[in-house]
Parts: C-alpha cells; structure tokens; sequence
C-alpha cells in the first residue's frame, strides 16, 4: 500500500517538474531569440499546436482507455494509424505556410515535425500510464524537456562563438523530440514493442476512420477550445506589430501556466465539485481572488526578474489578463462537467460560437493597439461562461451521435 501510495504521487509530481522545465524552455528561447524571432515563434506555435488537435484526433485518449482495459487489440494498427494521421496534418501545415508565410516555411515545418514525435511520444505515455508502467511514464514526461533543457544550455553557452541563427535552434528542437521518441519507444519495446502495418495500411487507416467517428465531438470541441486560446496570437501576427506580439506571448504563457494549475485542481476533485457545488465559491473562487491580487502586486518584479528589458510592459498585460481568469477557470469547470456527463456536443456549439464572434470582432476592427486584444479576450471569456450557465442542458451519448 505504501508504494502504491507513492507511484500515485510520482506522476503528478513529475508533471508538474516537467512544466517547469518547459516553462525554463521558453525564458531561455526568450533569451536567445531577438524580440522579433520570438513573435515569429509565437505565432508558429500558435497555428501549429492547434493543428496538432488534428494529429491526435482522441487516439490518445483511446489508447488510454484500452490500456486501462489490458486490451492489447489493433495498438499496432492505432499506432500506424497515428503516424500517417500526423505526416498528413505536417504537409498540411506546410501547404499553409507556403501560402500564407513563406520565409516561416522551414522553421514551420521542423517545429511540426517536433510536435509530431512530441504526439508519438504521447501516445506511449497514455499506453504506459493506462497500464501503470510507472517508470515508463516518467521517461516519457521528463526526457523531452530535460533534453530541450540540455541543448538549449549548450545553444546559450556558445551562442557568442557560433551565433546560431533561429532556424538552427528548431533544429535542436528537432532533435531533442526524436532522441526523446527514441529513448521512450525503446524503454518501452521491453514490455511491447510497437510496429508500422505499412504492408496492410488500409487496415490502421479503417481502424482510426472508426475512432473518428466515436471522438469527432470530442475533437470538434478540443479544436475550438485550442482554437480560442491560440486565435488572439494569431489575429495579433496578422494586423499588429512583433513587439506587442512577443510581449503578448510572454503574458499568455503565464496565464495558461495558471490556467493549466486550476486544470489539474478540477480534473481531479471533479466528483466532489459535481457533489458539493458550495466550494466553487467557498473554496474556487477565494484562490483565484487571491491569485488575482498577488498577480497585480507582483508581476513588475516578475518581469523585471524573468524577462529582458524589452518585454517589461508584459506585465501590464498580464495584469489585464488576469481579470479573465475567473470566468475562465469557471468555463472550464462547466466543459469538464459537460464531458463527465458525456455532453462534449455542447461544448462544441458554445465554444464554436463565441470562437466565431472572437474571431469576427477581430476581422472587423483590424487593430494593431493591443489593448484591444487583451480586452475582446475578457469580453469573450466572460460571454463564455454566462453561455455555459443559461444553455440550456440535454442529456447527451455521444457515442451514439
């Protein structure tokens, strides 16, 4: 019992140390990038990590699912199936960047593939954590940022001999997601080794269509949901200047390191919100006050510690930001109740909506002032939640939609 106790702590933990590491990631990409090579990053991993919803399309919550099962069944045909999903959401993404960014193409195209070995490595992870394969999950948590770490260092430390250029960081990227793929699939070959069915790939391909069909809304509302979050980095890469976009980033970063925080205190006590709905407001509602208010007092000296010079006036972005985080942390408690009672199919009709209205408010004021895009992000975050409170509720099977 006691190690049990232990190994159900493990986990967590190594999570939340592999957030901070990338969250380390990205302050030492801040140091090594200009302010203009950051904004361009930004807006690369906004469009990316949205199309990256498609790449895993719920196969990963579905090899959890199986593992948790001990269903062995057609892994090598999810895996497959996987894989070319991925190559055809990488081309698809560079058909895009071609159009739309050429002198981002390369860059786009080798940050896609990183986030295509990051997917693959994911799909072991929910294969090893469905089947509790502890030490297993902990190499794939940790060895991707841990090397990113590693190499990131080595860029810094001869950064003044060698000037890497920006694509040549990505670069490194690039290899720190394969050595990390690399070390998990073989850490992983000792219990099952995984194999492409590229003799029978209509097999793997009927395999995911099937999937598809039982996930879609899950899918549909994920993409919205990403959707939302990224669509303003977007919007601002579009009509407003690198340097606001950079400083943008840099305050969004740490509101989703929040955000991801409150994610983890609900998903877990999701059953005793659902039972006793008194501590959303006893309990929920005090922290995020009390998180609001530590943010407007020292997020300055954040910024003064953490950021170059350039990026200080962050902070009064991030203050910004923060008035939203209520609603928001509200809104994500109404959607992880929504999918607990199988209601993904509202999710996606709330969210699709007010990411269409998001995206219209920006296509129609065209501004290039930032205010304006901290303020339509609390406006629509506000609007969520009140649609999420009066929509009215249906019981719902997705799984039979």
């Amino acid at each position: 019992m006691k190690s049990i106790r232990s190994n159900s702590l493990i986990i967590p933990i190594a999570e939340v140390i592999a957030k901070a590491i990338s969250f380390l990631n990205i302050l030492l990409l801040i140091r090594i990038f200009s302010i203009y090579e950051y904004a361009d990053y930004s807006y690369l991993i906004s469009v990316i990590l949205w199309a990256s919803v498609l790449m895993d399309s719920g196969i990963n919550d579905h090899i959890y699912n199986k593992s948790l099962k001990k269903d062995a069944n057609d892994l090598d045909s999810l895996f497959t199936g996987k894989i070319f999903l991925s190559i055809i959401v990488v081309l698809l993404l560079g058909v895009f960047f071609a159009i739309t960014k050429t002198n981002l193409l390369l860059p786009g195209l080798m940050l896609s593939m990183v986030i295509l070995f990051s997917s693959l490595t994911a799909f072991i992870k929910m294969y090893a954590r469905g089947n509790n394969f502890v030490d297993n999950d902990l190499v794939t948590i940790l060895s991707e940022p841990i090397i990113r770490l590693i190499f990131l260092i080595i860029v810094i430390l001869t950064n003044s001999v060698f000037l890497w250029s920006f694509n040549q960081v990505f670069l490194f990227y690039l290899m720190a997601g394969i050595f990390a793929f690399t070390i998990s699939y073989i850490r992983i070959s000792g219990i099952y080794r995984f194999h492409l069915l590229i003799d029978h790939i209509k097999e793997p391909l009927n395999k995911i269509r099937n999937i598809l069909k039982d996930t879609r809304y899950y899918l549909l509302y994920y993409l919205m949901l990403i959707g939302l979050q990224r669509i303003d980095i977007i919007m601002i890469e579009k009509y407003g200047i690198k340097e606001d976009l950079s400083v943008f980033s840099t305050a969004i970063t740490i509101y989703q390191v929040i955000y991801l925080f409150f994610y983890a205190l609900i998903t877990t006590k999701i059953i005793i919100l659902l039972k006793n709905k008194k501590y959303l407001y006893n309990f929920l509602l005090p922290i995020l006050l009390f998180i609001v208010l530590i943010t407007f007092i020292i997020s300055p000296f954040i910024y003064t510690i953490l950021f170059p010079e350039a990026y200080y006036s962050g902070y009064k972005v991030l203050n910004y930001l923060m008035l939203s985080i209520i609603p928001s942390v509200f809104s994500l408690y109404f959607i992880i109740k929504n999918n607990y009672k199988g209601m993904m199919k509202k999710n996606f009709y709330i969210l699709a909506f007010v990411l269409f209205l998001k995206l219209s408010a920006y296509l129609i004021l065209k501004s290039n002032h930032l205010p304006v895009y901290y303020i339509v992000y609390g406006i629509m975050e506000l609007l969520l939640v009140f649609l999420f409170i009066f929509y009215p509720n249906k019981n719902e099977n997705i799984t039979n939609q």
